[in-house]
């Protein structure tokens, strides 16, 4: 464990004795990591609300025995919350996301750690989307989540206030999100045309295979380069559907000469070294 009374910082580490630390009091806390702590239960979050009105930043990865239950309760009194970590926290369903998006803190939530929450749908993440207009980060590789919530994200966040900043939208390893669905972000993205003050969009980290390409119609769209973004999403998306049919037809040869031209245009697009374009041993980073 490590506490620090001038900062607010309490760090709980599993089988440490807390009779040994002088621990800083529950108001001044505004950083709290309870990561790990696996015998945490619902009976010390409930234990836990109301005195942490001042708590900024809480981590709670990889807690097996905590609900909704518990962490509804707890949700409700920390109105200056704006980092929230709940990694692997397998118990967690939509019911704590709804919470969470009508809580106090959630007008001013800039980060959302929901990785691995496996119960976690459209439904939940949905109501975070519409009621946490400052987040700029949302972690949700392994949930339920579909491709409708990544169009969803886009075209809330392009009508944010004013200043608002761009959202990260983490979906590594998302069963149910398709190239289609990462390819509507990139569409949507390109007709936001974000400027330096206004308009913000989805920076979508995804399956590594698709995020090169991601990266460079991003990059376009950012800089205003709008035209040449559409062709990118154009030619991506007519590769995918091109990779599908081979790959249904079992043409081997016809699999490999589609590969090198996919290596090709990425070279085209500067996102793969020329001189990689025809070495045997390069893979296609847009797979």
């Amino acid at each position: 464990m490590f506490a620090d009374q001038e900062l607010g910082d309490l760090v709980l580490m599993e089988g440490l004795d807390v009779d040994n630390y002088d621990l800083p009091p529950p108001k001044m806390l505004t950083h709290l990591n309870l990561s790990r702590c696996k015998d945490l239960t619902d009976a010390a979050l409930r234990y836990m609300a109301g005195p942490l009105a001042n708590l900024k930043k809480l981590e709670m990865a990889n807690l097996p025995s905590i609900t909704d239950n518990g962490l509804c309760i707890l949700l409700g009194t920390l109105p200056s919350l704006t980092h929230l970590d709940l990694e692997n926290c397998a118990q967690l369903t939509d019911r704590t996301m709804s919470v969470l998006a009508m809580a106090p803190c959630a007008p001013q939530l800039k980060h959302l750690q929901l990785s691995y929450c496996e119960q976690v749908t459209d439904f939940g993440v949905g109501a975070i989307l519409q009621e946490c207009g400052a987040l700029k980060q949302l972690d949700l590789d392994n949930t339920k989540i579909t491709n409708a919530v990544l169009a969803d994200a886009v075209r809330l966040v392009r009508h944010r206030s004013q200043g608002s900043p761009h959202l990260r939208l983490v979906c590594y390893d998302c069963a149910n999100v398709t190239w289609a669905g990462v390819r509507e972000v990139l569409s949507l993205n390109a007709e936001t045309k974000p400027t330096s003050s206004t308009n913000s969009i989805v920076r979508l980290k995804c399956y590594h295979g698709w995020q090169k390409v991601v990266d460079a119609h991003t990059r376009r769209v950012l800089r205003g380069d709008i035209a040449q973004a559409n062709h990118i999403e154009k030619d991506w998306a007519a590769w995918q559907m091109c990779d599908e049919e081979i790959t249904a037809s079992g043409n081997m040869s016809r699999y490999r000469e589609h590969r090198r031209l996919g290596r090709r245009r990425l070279a085209e697009i500067g996102e793969l070294d020329p001189a990689q374009v025809e070495s045997r041993r390069s893979r296609c980073s847009i797979m």
